[in-house]
């Protein structure tokens, strides 16, 4: 898994539009099994590219969207090509593109994380282990932004994020269970994770 990661980030490291790369999914959950594929997230950086705050213009827009999809859709194709190049099943690649924005980000905790129950996970996402240099920028333009929050409520966005993550982690917990063979209760490993996070993140802010 980690081979994949490297290969992914060595072939779109130099991208103008690569941000970073991460493993997830029952392999880097350690519950995987010969059926399981590879997956691997890639954040691209476009979506700023999609501001369409100044015009109503339909074309425009269609215009737009189809050259973030297209930009998508070449590193998409890179990553899976290396991957085949280095041996990879191409069967079992599950490759997600994520788009980001800085300035989303900074919306979103400005409005408290509160809009939408995904605006925690997504912010959140920031502080996982991804590989590239580029979710540095991302990382530390919302940092500052939680920064300049008052205690109470950074630590209540904090929480949130980790929530989000933590559920996010587990929403296959009874796969997990079945295939790692534990009885470890769920509340328990929840609550777990959401310190874990906590931790981390506040790392991060501190």
């Amino acid at each position: 898994m980690f081979r994949a990661v490297d290969i992914v980030y060595e072939t779109l490291t130099g991208d103008e539009d690569f941000v970073a790369v991460e493993p997830f999914g029952s392999t880097m959950k350690g519950y995987s099994n010969e059926d399981s594929d590879f997956d691997i997230r890639i954040l691209v950086d476009v979506k700023d590219r999609m501001d369409f705050k100044d015009t109503d213009n339909t074309d425009e827009m269609l215009t737009k969207g189809s050259e973030v999809h297209h930009r998508t859709e070449k590193i998409k194709y890179k990553a899976i090509q290396a991957l085949e190049d280095g041996g990879f099943d191409s069967e079992k690649l599950h490759i997600l593109i994520f788009t980001v924005s800085k300035k989303a980000n900074v919306v979103r905790i400005e409005n408290g994380l509160n809009e939408d129950e995904s605006d925690a996970r997504v912010v959140g996402a920031l502080f996982k282990m991804f590989k590239g240099e580029g979710i540095n920028d991302f990382r530390d333009s919302a940092i500052a932004e939680l920064r300049k929050l008052s205690e109470p409520e950074r630590l209540r966005q904090t929480r949130l994020m980790a929530v989000a993550l933590s559920e996010s982690e587990l929403h296959s917990f009874n796969k997990i269970k079945q295939r790692a063979g534990t009885d470890q209760d769920y509340d328990t490993l929840l609550e777990d994770r959401i310190q874990m996070w906590k931790n981390r993140i506040l790392g991060f802010i501190d």
